[in-house]
C-alpha cells in the first residue's frame, strides 16, 4: 500500500465532505480482506477490568490494549495519548510474520477474507495501515480525530492496526470467527505448549512450531 494513498484516505475518512467520506470508505473496503498475524502474551492480565489474552484468545477474539508510545512523551504527545485512551482501544496485527517482541509473546494467523458480514462492517472502517509519523503531518483543528489516530497509526510497513471505541469491546475483546493457525516456539516451557496446544483444540485450529 503506497503510505500517501492511505493516509490520504484516512483524512478523507474522518472529513466533514460526506461524499469524500463515502469515498474513502469504498476505497478501502477490500483493505482488510487479508491475512493477519495477531500478538498475545502468555503474561499479559489485562488492564483495568478487561480480560487476559488466554481469555481473549479461547473466545476466538481480538485484544485490544492502550496506546503506549514507542518514543519519550513530550507535552503533546502526552496530552493526545491521554485523549485517546480515553475513549479508544487498538490491536496491531502484522502481514507477515514478525520477530517475538519478548519471550511471552506469540502469533495467531487470522484470515479476515473469512470475517462473517457484521463483523467486517464493524472493522471495515476501523483498519488503517500503519505509516511512519512524517507522512502523517497535516495540522488539523482542535478537537480533530486526525490529530489523535496517528500516535496509533505509527509503524513500518508490515503493520496495521485496527482502532475501536472502547464501548464497542466487551473486557478487551471483540470476537471473529476466522483464526487458522497458531505459532508455538521451541523455548516455550511444557506448560505454556500445553496450554496453547489445549486453547488451539478449542478453536479448531492447527498449530506450526518455530524453532529459535
Amino acid at each position: 500500500m503506497d503510505e500517501k494513498v492511505a493516509y490520504s484516505n484516512f483524512v478523507d475518512l474522518f472529513s466533514s465532505d460526506e461524499k469524500k467520506e463515502i469515498s474513502a470508505l469504498l476505497e478501502r473496503k477490500m483493505w482488510i480482506l487479508d491475512s493477519f498475524f495477531i500478538p498475545f502474551s502468555l503474561t499479559f492480565q489485562g488492564e483495568d477490568e478487561d480480560e487476559d489474552d488466554m481469555d481473549i484468545l479461547f473466545n476466538s477474539a481480538l485484544p485490544f490494549r492502550k496506546l503506549i508510545l514507542k518514543k519519550t512523551d513530550s507535552i503533546r504527545t502526552i496530552s493526545l495519548k491521554k485523549e485517546f485512551n480515553s475513549s479508544y482501544r487498538l490491536c496491531r496485527i502484522y502481514k507477515t510474520l514478525p520477530p517475538r517482541a519478548s519471550d511471552d509473546v506469540f502469533y495467531v494467523q487470522a484470515d479476515f477474507k473469512n470475517l462473517d458480514k457484521d463483523m467486517y462492517r464493524k472493522l471495515v472502517a476501523s483498519f488503517f495501515y500503519c505509516l511512519p509519523l512524517k507522512i502523517m503531518d497535516q495540522v488539523f483543528p482542535d478537537n480533530d480525530i486526525r490529530d489523535v489516530f496517528p500516535l496509533a497509526m505509527e509503524g513500518n510497513k508490515n503493520e496495521a492496526v485496527i482502532i475501536l471505541k472502547k464501548k464497542d469491546l466487551f473486557k478487551g475483546m471483540f470476537k471473529i470467527n476466522c483464526f487458522k493457525v497458531l505459532y508455538t516456539y521451541s523455548d516455550m516451557s511444557e506448560k505454556e505448549e500445553k496450554l496453547l496446544m489445549k486453547i488451539a483444540n478449542h478453536l479448531n485450529i492447527r498449530t506450526v512450531m518455530i524453532h529459535v
